[in-house]
Parts: structure tokens; C-alpha cells; sequence
């Protein structure tokens, strides 16, 4: 395991960014770059890809604010689960719980000081040590919300909205597999809204996707077809066959009394 926190200080010129080291491959922008997930939002993305397994949780709220009065958020990423599904089903079902955010913000927070914090951004200090410190925490117990039941993990790629309880029981049994081998991606969006859009997200991605949708109406939890149907965008309004037919027969028509004038 791999742990890194991206955060802000108070002063204004201590924008977000890394504390201490970052992750050397910033696997996410599979996502970000395609507009699929908003980072500033609450949400869990995971990713398996050639046996690797990582998990970003963004959104997780501080109790600090910056210069301006804004609330500062924690963005937690974890690298090297495919060792250990049950940390990276308490990273998801912590994500997903408003509760279970909150108190892991909270934990963060005592976990690294503000002056910490500003000192690794400015690089007054190096911050070497807060990978080993959120490591650390992580196999601690009390932050965690832990996954309920168990799910079988569903075929092929799905969606479902973040409201749906039995879409969140699927959501975390993906992630089960995801740390145990299996290739593709799981994640919440604040973006795509419909589900042929996330069809067509689904389509994008290599290997299998589960998509909560945080907006957007859907019913239940729907299959996401890798095929002609699940990335077709809307239908063109074209002329109907019986109109079609009546208009060239009228011009037919007009064009006969023509010639017999």
C-alpha cells in the first residue's frame, strides 16, 4: 500500500497539491481528462489495470477554511491494494457514507497539522514522512465505515444512481474485485447524468466500468453494453416514410400537368 494526500494550506499561495511525495502515476486522468468525474466533488474512483489496484476518495471535508473563508477538502489516494480488498472496501464504503467522510476528514486533519501541512507545500519541509503517517492510519481502526453484506460482483459494465442501495452494495462488491484482480474501472459521477451517457463512458474504458451516477434519473441498476447500442448518441428527427411518399407523388403529379399544358 501506497498512500498519498493532496490538500491546501490557508495562506492563498498554497494552492492544492501533493503533500510530501506524489503518486508517480496519476492514474485517474483516464477519467478527469474525458470529463467523466469531478474531482472537486465528493467522490471514490478505483482502477485495476495489469494487476494494480488504486482508489481516489476526493471530497473528504476539512474542518479548516482558507484565507478567504472557503472550506478546505482532502483528496486521499491509495496505491497498491490488489494486496488487500478488505482496506479498499473500507476505503469505498467510507466514501460513499456522509458520516464515514466526515469523520475521515477529521481523522486527516489531526493526523497532520495546518503548520504540517504549509510547510510540506511551501518546502520548507520535505514531508518524507506523511506517506508512512497516512499508511499507518489507514490500518488503524475507527475511521472506516465497513462494507455491509455480501454481494456477489455483478457481469459486465453497469450503472446505477449514488441513491440506489442496492446500486452501492453492487458499487462496493466491484471494487472487492477490482483489488482481487479483476481489470476496469469503478467510479461515482458528477457529470454524465443519463444512461446512454454512461454507455458511452463504459465504452471508452478498457475492461469492465460500474458507474454511480450522483445526478441524473435511472432506474435500478442497468447493464451497459459494449456494443453498437451502448454508445449510439441521439437519434437525428428525420421525415417520416408516409410524408416522404406524399411529397414525390405531389411533385409527380405537378410535373405531369406541366407537360400537358
Amino acid at each position: 500500500m501506497r498512500a498519498y494526500l493532496m490538500t491546501r494550506g490557508i495562506r492563498r499561495d498554497l494552492d492544492y497539491d501533493f503533500v510530501g511525495a506524489s503518486p508517480p502515476d496519476r492514474w485517474w486522468r483516464s477519467l478527469d481528462d474525458r470529463d467523466l468525474v469531478v474531482l472537486e466533488e465528493p467522490a471514490v474512483l478505483a482502477r485495476n489495470a495489469e494487476g494494480s489496484t488504486g482508489i481516489l476518495v476526493s471530497g473528504l471535508p476539512s474542518s479548516r477554511r482558507d484565507v478567504l473563508g472557503t472550506r478546505i477538502r482532502h483528496t486521499l489516494v491509495v496505491d497498491g491494494l490488489e494486496a488487500d480488498s478488505a482496506l479498499a472496501g473500507r476505503l469505498a464504503a467510507t466514501a460513499l457514507d456522509p458520516d464515514g467522510r466526515h469523520r475521515l476528514g477529521k481523522e486527516l486533519d489531526g493526523l497532520l497539522p495546518i503548520e504540517a501541512v504549509e510547510a510540506a507545500l511551501s518546502g520548507d519541509a520535505g514531508g518524507a514522512e506523511i506517506g508512512e503517517l497516512l499508511e499507518n492510519l489507514l490500518r488503524s481502526a475507527g475511521w472506516a465505515t465497513e462494507p455491509a453484506g455480501d454481494v456477489a460482483d455483478r457481469e459486465g459494465s453497469w450503472a446505477a444512481s449514488l441513491n440506489d442501495p442496492r446500486g452501492r452494495a453492487d458499487f462496493l462488491a466491484r471494487i472487492a474485485a477490482l483489488a482481487d484482480g479483476r481489470e476496469g474501472h469503478a467510479f461515482v459521477t458528477h457529470s454524465l447524468t443519463t444512461t446512454s451517457g454512461a454507455g458511452r463512458a463504459a465504452a471508452e474504458l478498457p475492461g469492465d466500468t460500474a458507474i454511480l451516477l450522483a445526478d441524473g434519473e435511472i432506474g435500478g441498476v442497468v447493464a451497459l453494453g459494449k456494443g453498437v447500442d451502448a454508445v449510439a448518441g441521439p437519434t437525428r428527427p428525420g421525415v417520416p416514410l408516409t410524408a416522404g411518399l406524399t411529397a414525390v407523388a405531389l411533385i409527380a403529379v405537378i410535373v405531369l400537368t406541366i407537360l400537358l399544358l
